[in-house]
């Protein structure tokens, strides 16, 4: 009898809200296949070489246009009563930096229309600024790497007389910092370098 109570709960247990994917590549074809395998319908909206694309557990893709911004086609796509093809209820996750930083900065627009994940978006965006995460990580008491901060207003030649090298020259921004450069960071062996590094990033 235990056993056939269970059964008949399972079978009258409403189905798991659908999932979108937002961004990523290898990290979206793990969740696509997880979620899939355990019956939930999961879509994923990214570039067209995202991995996940082909999954046989990817139930829609939503490839972002050429010369468009992600996050462009993301609002068209989720905000836009007219052109959005999501389901209201829709559990959105996130797999990209780009896909946190427009969760975060639309959050009270998405969460009228979605279910999000349980962050707080000033937290989210905080984690996606390489300073404002030190400064954190410092203020809990977790060592945080060496660092030397530059803008445009710095002395990069005096700058340097406190580097040890090889560093890195990272921006705050990675996923904005890639867009431009194709890279998320230049690792530097020299000063020489790292003075031209940082006078292009800057």
């Amino acid at each position: 009898m235990k056993d056939n109570a269970t059964s008949l709960d399972r079978s009258a247990a409403a189905p798991a809200a659908p999932v979108l994917l937002l961004g990523g590549q290898e990290n979206a074809l793990s969740l696509t296949r997880s979620l899939g395998k355990a019956g939930i319908s999961v879509s994923v909206a990214s570039d067209a070489s995202c991995v996940a694309r082909p999954s046989k557990f990817c139930q829609a893709f939503y490839a972002t246009p050429a010369n468009t911004l992600p996050e462009q086609f993301w609002v068209e796509l989720l905000l836009n009563t007219e052109t959005s093809r999501i389901a209201p209820g829709t559990v959105i996750l996130c797999g990209s930096d780009e896909a946190v930083g427009f969760v975060a900065e639309n959050h009270a627009a998405l969460a009228q229309r979605y279910r999000l994940e349980i962050n707080p978006p000033a937290l989210q965006l905080d984690m996606l600024d390489k300073q404002e995460t030190i400064r954190h990580a410092l203020a809990a008491g977790v060592p945080a790497p060496k660092y030397v901060p530059l803008d445009a207003n710095t002395d990069i030649a005096a700058a340097l007389d406190d580097i040890e090298l090889p560093i890195l020259v990272k921006p705050l921004q990675t996923h904005l910092f890639k867009r431009i450069f194709g890279t998320k960071m230049v690792l530097c062996h020299d000063r020489d370098t790292l003075q031209r590094s940082a006078e292009k990033a800057l």
